[in-house]
């Protein structure tokens, strides 16, 4: 980012700068925890020791959920207010509009995740 600032030769703006980090922070903090999620057992077998194998599955889903994901939200929201533009609002409504019916429909049904292994129901 801030060669990006840097390129385009416009003073630093600590706002976008904490912004993006923020964002950044929440998305890999969510990946991470979701990788480990869906890998605990072959984890398990190799005998490593990750964030997800020494605590119960609630409490790295809970950090994600509610840790992880509203930085990320709250990042992306404040970049997308710095922008000052309706296009990218508007490129994120039609994505969400996309992908709503199927990730609703993957949700009843239950996600194996990218390993195959089956996340706790949060409505359980």
């Amino acid at each position: 980012m801030l060669l990006a600032f840097r390129a385009a030769q416009h003073p630093f703006d600590p706002v976008w700068i904490v912004a993006g980090a923020a964002s950044a922070l929440g998305y890999g903090l969510r990946g991470i925890l979701w990788h480990q999620l869906s890998d605990r057992e072959n984890d398990a077998a190799a005998q490593v020791r990750t964030f997800a194998q020494r605590h119960a599955t609630e409490v790295a889903a809970f950090i994600g959920a509610w840790i992880a994901f509203p930085l990320e939200l709250a990042g992306l929201a404040v970049l997308l207010w710095k922008i000052a533009s309706p296009i990218p609002l508007l490129m994120l409504a039609l994505y969400l509009t996309l992908v709503r019916t199927p990730h609703q429909e993957v949700a009843k049904q239950g996600d194996p995740g990218p390993a195959g292994a089956t996340l706790p129901d949060p409505d359980a």
